[in-house]
C-alpha cells in the first residue's frame, strides 16, 4: 500500500510492478518488460537540419510520409531531400533490446518537432545525441517506474509497398507509474500509457524485416 510521508504519498518500485502484473492478468495481457527509463530528447529543427539528423542515424528500418506520398526511408535518393516531409519514423535495429528511434512531425512550414528515444544501453545514436544535446529531456527516471510491451499492427495496403514484404509494423508501447505525489488527487501508483516507439516492420510469422 502507499505510504504517507512528510512530502506526500509514495509507493515502492515493487508495489508499482505488482500493480501492473495484476492488471495484466485481469486484462489477459502478457510480455511486460520492466525497464529503467529510456533517454528521451525533444527538439525543434528545420527541414535541412532534420535531414542532417536522419543522416547521422544508423537506421535499419523506417518510413517517411511526404506531402505527395509514402516512402521507405532506406530507399530514399538524394532527390528526395527536395520533397516536403510531413512525418517520419526510423529505428536502428528492431531486433535489439537497445533499439533507438527517431520521430519527426511537421508542426509548421519547414519546422519539425523531433523526438529521439534512446533505450537503455543503446550506443547507436551518439552523434545524434550530440546534435540534440540542447534539446528538452522527455523523461524523468527518478519520479517514475517504467515498463514496456511490444505490439504489432497490420499495415494498410498503401504502407505495404514500402515495408519490404512485411505486413505489420512493430511498436514498443511504454508505460510509466508515478512513485510519489503531494496528495491523493495526483496519479501516484497509477500506470498510464506514455509513448510508443517504432521498432521496425515484421512479417505475419513474427520475423523482423
Amino acid at each position: 500500500m502507499s505510504n504517507v510521508t512528510g512530502n506526500g504519498f509514495r509507493i515502492s518500485d515493487e508495489e508499482a510492478r505488482q500493480m501492473l502484473t495484476d492488471l495484466g492478468k485481469s486484462l489477459k495481457l502478457k510480455d511486460w518488460i520492466f525497464s529503467a527509463a529510456p533517454v528521451v530528447k525533444q527538439t525543434f529543427v528545420k527541414r535541412s537540419e532534420l535531414w542532417d539528423l536522419a543522416g547521422k542515424f544508423r537506421a535499419t528500418a523506417g518510413w517517411v510520409l511526404f506531402t505527395d506520398g509514402l516512402a521507405n526511408f532506406l530507399k530514399l535518393s538524394e532527390n528526395d531531400k527536395n520533397r516536403e516531409i510531413m512525418e517520419l519514423e526510423i529505428c536502428d535495429d528492431g531486433t535489439d533490446s537497445g533499439s533507438c528511434t527517431l520521430r519527426a512531425v511537421m508542426c509548421a512550414e519547414d519546422y519539425y518537432s523531433v523526438t529521439l528515444v534512446n533505450a537503455v544501453g543503446a550506443d547507436a545514436v551518439s552523434e545524434v545525441m550530440e546534435c540534440m544535446k540542447n534539446g528538452k529531456d522527455g523523461a524523468s527516471g527518478e519520479d517514475y517506474v517504467y515498463a514496456c510491451s511490444d505490439v504489432s499492427t497490420l499495415l494498410k495496403n498503401s504502407f505495404r509497398g514500402v515495408s519490404d514484404g512485411a505486413d505489420s509494423a512493430w511498436y514498443r508501447v511504454w508505460y510509466r507509474c508515478r512513485r510519489n505525489a503531494d496528495d491523493q488527487t495526483e496519479a501516484c501508483g497509477r500506470w498510464e500509457p506514455w509513448m510508443q516507439q517504432f521498432m521496425g516492420f515484421v512479417k505475419a510469422s513474427g520475423d523482423a524485416v
